[in-house]
């Protein structure tokens, strides 16, 4: 097989409209990027009814939106048409030169339908089967035929698990959640980290932002960005929040369903003035040089880009300790490895708040943090090995190092925003290649382990009584 046979080498399919926002639009733009700096020319495909205002990438990766619609008798059964669907565009384009990934089970049974003989790879960052259940409000009650589209969904994904030549996650917790759910996908799946968005916070953004909010240099900004949603589940850091120092101040970057919920909430616990809703920013590295720390209190959030990104930004951050069923956190484990972040138990009222008391007694301890996890960041998340895991599936030899997709890609960010390409220097291009050469090599499904034990999280005899 050779890779300039064809127009395009790589085609990446993502969960949703190239025109929005999110984790799977920001993975895919950074895989193209990577791909088309090892020389692997890409088109990045969605699923929307208008295509994207840009045609291509700023690294030239054409991207194109594939219309999803059904005729008005079916849309109660639109979730499990879809891969029939997108398998009947893909019919009409030209099979691609290497290998298709996905970032979406819809995607991966279409491929896989159209093209039964080439490698096709879906990377997944979350089960939908394992979270279905936080992405609607509290109050609502699915009626028949929205169990039915749920059904859809799920089956698609047990389908792409099943047909997928490489299932790539980025963490063992994952690997073992997805053997767990399909034990078919052992020796097929690989643990490769995700890569990051190379931001660089710039120190004089962090005393205008900090004043925009009336924060003090001796207050202790702590960061959370996402949806407000039951799955974010932003409520736990605002009680959290009423039992840590009064420095501690709370900003929540992004909007949604819960947003008015929150609001009361804060209000109930009398600590108002020290939650800054924010909605989405137009420049999120600012606010991660404005904060101090950077929190996850997910249920369900296997590795969130916010969390990568704030290490990548030298920002010590804390997450739940990954105890499934009842919390998934896969990045807990590899914090834990790799000593480059503090966890809580998630379940535990008051161990989220001792953890920030710690890091606000203690700034040494807190800035130590960040620059430890920032050297996870920048030896581990990285697209190079994914680059180098299609080249495997493919049967080809990569023709040397992959870097990094770098910061000159246009990405959302999970803010929402865009963040505007600006040209890389020949530092930021050695850079990106050390990263790779650094970066561990990806390991396979059944990968031992020797965490710290230091690291784990606290207990609830551990928190002080008048704290809990």
């Amino acid at each position: 097989m050779n890779a300039g046979t064809n127009p395009r080498d790589i085609y990446i399919g993502c969960h949703g409209d190239l025109n929005g926002w999110g984790g799977a639009m920001i993975a895919g733009r950074g895989l193209a990027s990577a791909c088309e700096r090892a020389g692997l020319s890409t088109l990045l495909l969605g699923m929307g009814d208008r295509q994207p205002g840009a045609n291509t990438t700023p690294d030239g990766s054409p991207l194109r939106n594939v219309a999803v619609d059904l005729l008005p008798l079916l849309w109660r059964v639109h979730n499990w048409c879809i891969p029939r669907i997108l398998a009947k565009e893909l019919r009409h384009m030209e099979r691609p030169g290497v290998a298709f990934v996905s970032f979406s089970p819809f995607w991966t049974v279409a491929a896989k339908r159209v093209w039964p003989e080439l490698p096709v790879l879906v990377r997944f960052c979350g089960l939908l089967s394992h979270c279905a259940s936080l992405t609607r409000p509290r109050e609502e009650t699915p009626g028949f035929w929205k169990r039915v589209g749920i059904a859809g969904t799920l089956a698609a994904e047990r389908r792409a698990v099943r047909v997928a030549d490489r299932i790539l996650v980025p963490t063992r917790e994952h690997v073992e959640e997805i053997i767990g759910f399909e034990p078919s996908a052992r020796g097929r799946t690989r643990e490769i980290p995700d890569g990051c968005d190379l931001y660089e916070p710039r120190p004089e953004d962090r005393q205008v932002l900090r004043e925009q909010l009336g924060i003090a240099d001796t207050d202790f900004l702590i960061l959370l960005c996402g949806s407000f949603d039951r799955n974010k589940a932003f409520d736990h850091a605002i009680r959290e929040l009423a039992r840590t120092d009064p420095r501690g101040q709370l900003a929540l970057i992004g909007d949604g369903p819960e947003r008015a919920k929150l609001e009361r909430l804060a209000d109930e616990h009398d600590i108002a003035q020290r939650v800054h809703f924010l909605r989405r920013v137009p420049d999120i590295a600012g606010w991660y040089a404005a904060a101090d720390c950077v929190v996850s209190t997910s249920i369900y959030d296997t590795f969130p880009n916010v969390i990568k990104e704030a290490m990548w930004c030298g920002r010590p951050v804390v997450v739940p300790e990954h105890d499934p069923p009842r919390i998934y956190a896969g990045i807990s484990g590899l914090l834990k490895r790799e000593e480059g972040g503090r966890l809580y138990d998630r379940l535990c009222a008051g161990a989220l708040a001792q953890r920030l008391n710690e890091l606000i007694d203690n700034r040494g301890l807190a800035i130590e943090l960040g620059a430890c996890g920032q050297d996870v960041a920048k030896r581990l998340f990285n697209w190079g090995n994914t680059v180098r895991e299609i080249w495997s599936a493919a049967g080809l030899n990569p023709p040397g190092p992959t870097p990094n997709a770098g910061a000159a890609t246009a990405t959302p960010s999970m803010s929402g925003s865009r963040n505007e390409p600006h040209d890389r220097s020949a530092d930021a291009e050695k850079r990106d290649h050390e990263e790779s050469e650094a970066s561990v090599p990806c390991r396979a499904a059944n990968t031992g382990g020797n965490p710290d034990e230091n690291a784990a999280p606290v207990s609830c005899d551990s928190v002080p009584e008048h704290r809990r």
